[in-house]
């Protein structure tokens, strides 16, 4: 659903949506994918205020898991649920291995994402320093889970960035909005080097310095775009070499 949307293919996206609804969701991770989402979909459409309303209904806390007094875990109603919804099994216990998130986590980083569609919410409705206020929450929020050293999280710290950037663009900060800018790019290249998201990032960073007339800068940072797009495609087509 939120592909079509992304895509422009509202009707459709609607038509997926609403069928979505139609199924409870039977965890605190589930109700805030959806609210999410959904956020999503009417930021999309450009219906601010509806997309304000929906990211700010409220969903259940998403707290730790009870515990009893030997350390176990306590199945109470909310992990059964979580349970027969498939969630992994490590996840399930709320397990603490590097490797995967507790539900708990989870819903920090879902929140944050929720708090970064408000921000640009509220940045579109000409509300620059309070969204830029609630992506720097964000920011703080994501951060806060293992000291920032989750990878899975990167890109939305570089979203939450960017987003700042533009708040304090929005708010005359040039220097300010400039060095978000570079830190979004900065994030993502030092795990995702050479791909379309460090492009779109590197894109968005030459657009600001276009619109605040530093040309040269934008031209440079735009023809590294360039090139690492056609480098990318001559890797792509050489995987596939054996195929002429």
């Amino acid at each position: 659903a939120l592909q079509k949307s992304t895509l422009g293919e509202f009707a459709q996206a609607d038509a997926l949506f609403a069928e979505a609804s139609r199924l409870p969701a039977s965890n605190r991770i589930q109700a805030r994918l959806r609210r999410n989402f959904e956020a999503l979909h009417l930021l999309n459409q450009t219906r601010y205020a509806d997309a304000l309303e929906r990211i700010d209904r409220p969903v259940a806390p998403s707290g730790d898991r009870p515990q009893l007094s030997g350390g176990g875990v306590e199945i109470d109603a909310q992990l059964a649920a979580e349970i027969n919804a498939g969630l992994p099994v490590g996840q399930r216990v709320g397990a603490s291995e590097s490797t995967t998130l507790t539900p708990a986590e989870r819903g920090i980083f879902l929140d944050a994402q929720a708090l970064q569609v408000r921000g640009t919410v509220l940045r579109l409705l000409g509300k620059p320093a309070e969204g830029r206020a609630t992506l720097e929450r964000a920011g703080n929020d994501a951060l806060a889970v293992r000291d920032g050293r989750v990878v899975s999280v990167i890109r939305l710290r570089s979203q939450i960035l960017a987003e700042t950037a533009l708040a304090l663009e929005a708010e005359g900060n040039g220097a300010g909005a400039e060095g978000k800018m570079r830190e979004s790019l900065a994030l993502l290249e030092t795990r995702y080097p050479q791909t379309v998201a460090v492009n779109g990032a590197r894109a968005r960073l030459a657009a600001m310095l276009a619109r605040h007339g530093k040309t040269a800068q934008a031209m440079a940072e735009y023809r590294t775009v360039v090139t690492s797009a056609a480098g990318n495609r001559s890797i792509s087509l050489e995987q596939y070499s054996w195929l002429r």
